[in-house]
């Protein structure tokens, strides 16, 4: 739907962080939109059509550095994804239903920076919405006036992740988790983590409900029962541990053109990541793999990199990409994913996870067949943990959020705090997570879904940028 915004953007000096970003801002100005439709950074006809400041053309410089919005048209099919007030103001602070407490205004970042690209440069923050899932019902539960902040996502949006059933199985037995009907059929299934987390999602309440449970005991040998359970059990089992020592790792990034800002550097953080994680774990089996995604009518849907043992070839891969196309703000998410947890992965107890890369989500109409993908990666075995880039709205934060929810994943955004592309609108969460580095937060978030425990995060020094 077109909407026209005529929105003046006045940034003062004061007020200023140490990175030259503001706070409380509102998602119109975010999204960057230009005259063609296209975000910031996003051209089909070149690599990256980014200017100097990380702005497109439909943003004129005023007077002390200010941004000057023209009035645009966007062309999109997300309604709302750019409608004023939409950001939680700073610090998260929302009234009943985890609604703005007030509309704030539209801002964007003054004098963006663009170092050479080299690794811990991006700053990120990583969160966890199963460990805050009383705050994430809130933000998807209506108020007395009827609003919340996911307003309209939870009925437009097929992500189902309202009635979860958390369980508590020994750490490291990696069991097969089946939730059943009252006819016994299988209405979802998961893995337990190494830390022994189990979540489920049925698309109805339950109460009490019955799990087929399928482990390895003490003698080595493969075995079902079935338990009623509860939300928040915890369950007793005389299980062996079964923890491969093995890595399969997929990085599924978006390469339209509104990621211009970021492409570099996100390339060469995962270069590196890939590389330190291998130093890390010389006795692991470690294959990786990438899948990069436009949208229809670009220059290509996909393009992808299969799992191997060569570090080098993935990250060659890596490094041969660059930003461009993509027209309109929504990507090919659904398809992006779909082949992704469709790929070669393998079906023992190995480490399988999914870093998705993104600053879009999948068009509206999509979005039904990226729920599936998502739900088929729990069934699989896969953690899905969704990285998320500047200009994102909040279709995007609802649907990355949702997919992390969903597998047992983390929602990691990148912050300000590098002072490196475009705006980076800070998620709804309970409580602001440590700001760290992205190629620290990548290392140690692979490194806790492997060894079942995460170390604590280690603050970004940005002062040494």
């Amino acid at each position: 739907m077109k909407k026209r915004y005529g929105l003046l953007l006045v940034l003062a000096s004061i007020g200023m962080t140490s990175c030259g970003l503001f706070k409380n801002t509102s998602e119109e100005s975010l999204n960057r939109i230009d005259s063609t439709g296209e975000k910031a950074g996003g051209s089909s006809d070149s690599p990256s059509s980014v200017t100097p400041g990380g702005y497109s053309d439909g943003y004129e410089v005023g007077e002390g550095g200010s941004y000057i919005d023209s009035s645009k048209e966007t062309t999109s099919d997300s309604e709302y994804a750019y409608e004023s007030g939409d950001a939680p103001i700073e610090g998260g602070k929302t009234s009943d239903g985890g609604m703005p407490v007030e509309d704030t205004p539209a801002v964007g970042p003054i004098d963006p920076i663009y170092p050479n690209p080299r690794a811990r440069l991006l700053t990120a923050a990583s969160y966890d919405d199963n460990e805050e899932y009383e705050y994430w019902l809130g933000l998807n539960e209506r108020n007395q006036e009827g609003k919340c902040y996911f307003d309209k996502y939870k009925e437009l949006l097929s992500f189902n992740t309202f009635n979860r059933i958390e369980l508590t199985l020994p750490k490291f037995i990696h069991a097969k988790v089946e939730l059943l009907n009252s006819q016994n059929d299988v209405i979802f299934t998961t893995f337990s983590k190494r830390d022994g987390k189990a979540y489920l999602f049925p698309e109805e309440h339950y109460e009490q409900a019955n799990v087929r449970i399928t482990y390895l005991n003490k003698d080595n040998e493969e075995v079902s029962v079935i338990k009623e359970v509860k939300d928040g059990d915890e369950i007793t089992l005389e299980s062996l541990e079964n923890k491969a020592n093995s890595i399969e790792l997929m990085f599924v990034i978006d390469a339209t053109g509104s990621m211009g800002d970021e492409m570099n550097y996100i390339n060469v953080e995962l270069n590196d990541v890939i590389s330190k994680v291998q130093q890390l774990n010389p006795n692991t089996n470690i294959l990786t793999s990438c899948l990069v995604y436009r949208d229809k009518g670009d220059e290509y849907l996909t393009r992808y990199s299969d799992f191997t043992s060569r570090i080098s070839d993935t990250n060659d891969f890596i490094s041969n990409q660059y930003a461009s196309g993509g027209g309109d703000y929504e990507e090919a998410v659904d398809v992006a994913m779909t082949e992704a947890v469709n790929k070669q992965w393998g079906t023992g107890s190995s480490t399988k996870l999914i870093f998705h890369v993104a600053d879009a989500p999948a068009h509206h109409s999509d979005f039904p067949i990226w729920n599936k993908a998502v739900i088929k990666a729990a069934e699989k075995d896969i953690t899905v943990c969704s990285v998320v880039c500047s200009g994102a709205s909040k279709d995007a934060e609802y649907g990355m959020r949702s997919q992390a929810l969903l597998t047992g994943g983390k929602y990691i955004y990148l912050t300000n705090d590098s002072g490196i592309g475009g705006y980076h609108a800070d998620p709804n969460v309970k409580e602001k997570p440590v700001v760290e580095y992205l190629n620290e937060c990548l290392i140690r978030t692979i490194d806790g879904y492997h060894n079942g425990v995460f170390q604590d995060p280690v603050p970004a020094n940005t002062q040494k940028q």
